[in-house]
C-alpha cells in the first residue's frame, strides 16, 4: 500500500496469483482443485482480498519500513487445495502451485459454478476463515478478509461481469477497524450528493445497480463534473462536508468469454481513511 493511493488495481484476473512456500512435493494431486483460465461457460471467478490487520495506517507504514514479510495462506474449496498448473521446461508433467494470499494481497482462481465451502489456512495452523459462497458463471465471487489478526472476519459478495443494460453495478464494503462510518451517495455534480445507502460500519456491505452515468469505457464512477456514484465518511459535526470519493472499476475486461472493454462495475473497499475523509489504502 502506498500513501494516498486510492485502490489496488487488478488489470488481469490471474496476474496476482501468489505461489505458496510449500513445494510441489507437499501437494497431493488427488486432493487439488485446478484453477481454470480462461473461464468456461459453467465457471466463474473467485477472488480473495485480504486487508491489513494493522490497527492504524501509521502501523501499516511502519511494517513496510521494516520490510515486514507476512505469512502466506493457502485457500481450499470443499476441503481440496486450490492450485494452478504451471509447465516446467523439459518436463512433460506440469507443476501444481497452490494459490495463496497474504495480508494486503489479492489472489484469484477460475472455479466451477455452485455453492462451495472455502477455507483460508496456513500450513500447520488453524484456519483464519471458513465460510460458504456461491460461484456463478458470468461473474465473480469476492471474499473480503478483514479485522484483527486474532479475530478475522470474511464477507462474500457476488459481482457480475456485466451490469444490466443501462445500469452501473456498485459494491461498497467498509473494511476499516478505525470505527469510521461511510455511506454511498449519488451526485448530480461536484457538490450535490444524496445518500443511497445506510451508514456502513466495519464489515457492512452495500450492493446495488443504478442508472448508468459513466460510459462503459470509464474507470471511475464519477464524471469530470462530479456526476455519478461515490462514497464518503458520514457527515458529522467535526466533518460536516466530507469529500466524496469515486469508486474504481473492479476488474477491467474480465468476462466469461475472455477480455472485453472495461464495464461500469465499480467497487470500493476502504481499509484506512484519514480524519479528513481521504482514502489512504483499500481495494477495488
Amino acid at each position: 500500500m502506498t500513501d494516498r493511493r486510492p485502490f489496488r488495481a487488478l488489470p488481469l484476473a490471474f496476474a496476482l496469483l501468489a505461489v505458496s512456500a510449500c513445494g510441489t512435493q507437499d501437494i497431493d494431486p488427488a486432493n487439488v482443485v485446478i484453477s481454470e483460465g480462461p473461464l468456461g461457460p459453467n465457471q466463474g471467478l473467485f477472488m480473495i482480498s485480504y486487508a491489513s490487520t494493522a490497527e492504524t495506517y501509521e502501523a501499516e507504514q511502519a511494517r513496510l519500513t521494516m520490510n515486514w514479510d507476512p505469512p502466506l495462506y493457502n485457500v481450499t474449496m470443499d476441503g481440496r487445495l486450490i492450485a494452478e498448473e504451471e509447465g516446467t521446461a523439459g518436463s512433460p508433467v506440469p507443476q501444481l502451485l497452490p494459490i495463496s494470499v497474504s495480508e494486503e494481497g489479492l489472489a484469484a482462481a477460475g472455479l466451477d459454478d455452485g455453492w462451495h465451502h472455502f477455507t483460508v489456512v496456513a500450513h500447520g495452523r488453524a484456519p483464519i476463515f471458513q465460510g460458504d459462497g456461491q460461484i456463478i458463471s458470468g461473474g465473480w465471487l469476492r471474499l473480503f478478509l478483514f479485522g484483527a489478526a486474532d479475530a478475522q472476519q470474511g464477507r462474500f459478495a457476488f459481482i457480475p461481469s456485466f451490469p444490466a443494460p443501462g445500469n452501473e453495478h456498485v459494491t461498497v464494503i467498509n473494511l476499516m477497524r478505525s470505527g469510521q462510518v461511510i455511506e454511498v451517495v449519488t451526485c448530480t455534480d461536484a457538490t450535490t450528493c444524496t445518500p443511497i445507502s445506510p451508514a456502513l460500519a466495519m464489515g457492512d456491505l452495500f450492493d446495488t445497480e443504478v442508472p448508468a452515468v459513466v460510459s462503459a469505457d470509464g474507470f471511475s464512477s464519477r464524471t469530470a463534473d462530479g456526476a455519478g456514484v461515490g462514497f464518503r465518511l458520514v457527515p458529522s459535526a467535526a466533518l460536516p462536508d466530507p469529500p466524496v470519493l469515486a469508486l474504481s472499476v473492479g476488474l477491467p475486461g474480465v468476462a466469461v468469454t475472455g477480455p472485453s472493454a472495461p464495464q461500469p462495475v465499480f467497487i470500493a473497499a476502504p481499509i484506512f481513511m484519514s480524519g479528513q475523509g481521504n482514502i489512504l489504502a483499500g481495494f477495488n
